[in-house]
């Protein structure tokens, strides 16, 4: 696509329900000129759908105030 991982990655967590905005931090004038493009462009359907479904296997196991952060598979 063209995008680095970050910002297909910053992309599809604007996408999802719930989330309204982003807190991004930024070290160089390029990270911040990727990060300001992130309105110029959309990701494919088949993207949207492929970054769905591997994250859903870890969704799936948390509750509404668990946080990746928190949450770990052996508990």
């Amino acid at each position: 696509s063209g995008k680095s991982a970050a910002q297909v990655a910053l992309k599809w967590l604007l996408s999802q329900p719930g989330v309204t905005s982003l807190v991004l931090g930024v070290s160089s004038p390029l990270q911040l000129e990727e990060s300001s493009a992130l309105f110029d462009w959309s990701l494919s359907p088949e993207i949207t759908e492929r970054l769905d479904r591997v994250s859903k296997p870890i969704s799936a196991h948390l509750k509404p105030r668990d946080t990746l952060w928190g949450w770990h598979s052996r508990k």
